[in-house]
């Protein structure tokens, strides 16, 4: 049997931070099912997860095949309501019908913003043909083109409270929408699950950036030689992503999003090739050089996130003594006292001419969303 595997939100919703997407760490949930033991009695099991976080509060609920469902809702002062109850025969047809509608999305194929609005994060959990489908949306731009598959199921959410129910205690009833006991997953009889058969990779997004495919598509007879990540917020509503991902052998991965104006759209550019052996030695005398391999990482204190504006760069560079971790920061926008990164990025300022004459003059607009894995592996 498929089984809810470790993914976002599986721990109690906590505030995001407004900084950048490409560095917000979300808040994530932990959700586990197995099979009951021989001897227990046959239980029901789970269709649907929903869980949801705005400014104004968080929500989440848990439906099983039987119509039961288990609603939490949370204000903005930590004040939770915990509402269980039952669905007739009718709306529980009703409220698959509306899941059915989000078989034809894929992770991959939702594009979150670089600039992102007010929080609001959604992640979906659902069965299909047997398997746990998960949809993690960690903004409302990145919801917006979905809107009539999702807000049929969100309004139903909304409106649990107003159904036949009984209300628990907060600390009698909430669980953070956490099962309470090892539940089986199975199709529910009699209902007809109707496939899409779009089977892609889902990864749940730790960063603006679309998450990798299977990561083995780098052989792992060739080493890296190094991997950057380069975020400029260039005005209040404009942002620039570079990404760059280059082999031993030359092989590299470049791939760069813009954002401005209008937050909903996204130009996303790319290129693929396999830099020139003399371009090569070149590259490997910049990352050798003393102002990037002199530079030591410090960790920020006590998990302390990086508030700046203007440039950031993250840099893994590969060497022989293992792999240099740094962040670097233009020092004419720091604003955070205690930490504001390793160094300024002008130490990286040759890297950076180098990765935009050899291989961001090659990029290409991207096809779709799809096509991006904020490079994490080649080609």
């Amino acid at each position: 049997m498929p089984a809810f595997s470790q993914g976002p939100l599986s721990q109690p919703f906590r505030g995001l931070p407004l900084i950048p997407v490409h560095a917000l760490a979300l808040a994530i949930f932990l959700l586990t099912v197995t099979k009951f033991a021989a001897s227990e009695e046959k239980a029901s099991s789970y269709l649907l997860r929903m869980a949801r976080e705005t400014r104004q509060g968080t929500a989440c609920l848990l439906l099983q095949d039987t119509g039961a469902f288990h609603f939490e809702l949370t204000d903005g002062d930590d004040d939770t309501r915990v509402f269980e109850g039952e669905l007739s025969p009718m709306q529980l047809e009703t409220t698959l019908a509306n899941m059915h509608a989000l078989y034809g999305i894929s992770q991959s194929q939702i594009e979150e913003p670089l600039l992102p609005g007010s929080p609001d994060l959604l992640d979906v959990r659902f069965l299909q043909d047997g398997e746990v489908r998960e949809l993690v949306f960690q903004s409302s731009q990145s919801q917006q083109p979905y809107s009539p598959q999702l807000q049929p199921l969100l309004r139903w959410m909304d409106r649990l409270r107003r159904l036949p129910h009984r209300e628990l205690s907060e600390d009698v009833g909430k669980h953070n929408c956490l099962p309470r006991r090892n539940l089986v997953l199975k199709r529910r009889e009699g209902v007809a699950f109707q496939s899409s058969r779009r089977h892609t990779q889902i990864a749940g997004p730790s960063s603006a950036s679309p998450q990798p495919p299977a990561a083995a598509t780098m052989q792992p007879q060739t080493p890296l030689l190094f991997r950057s990540e380069l975020f400029q917020e260039t005005s209040s509503n404009a942002a620039q992503l570079r990404c760059a991902l280059v082999s031993s052998d030359g092989r590299y991965r470049f791939e760069y999003r813009e954002q401005k104006g209008d937050r909903r759209k996204i130009a996303n550019r790319i290129a693929r090739g396999k830099v020139a052996p003399g371009e090569l030695v070149s590259l490997q005398k910049l990352l050798d050089a003393r102002p990037l391999a002199s530079i030591r990482h410090r960790k920020p204190p006590d998990g302390m996130e990086l508030y700046v504006s203007g440039s950031v760069l993250e840099l893994l560079i590969h060497r022989s003594a293992g792999v240099q971790d740094l962040i670097l920061t233009d020092s004419k926008y720091r604003n955070n006292f205690f930490y504001a990164g390793d160094a300024d990025i002008s130490g990286a300022g040759e890297l950076l001419r180098f990765v935009k004459e050899h291989l961001e003059i090659n990029a290409s607009p991207a096809q779709s969303i799809s096509e991006l894995n904020g490079c994490s592996a080649l080609p």
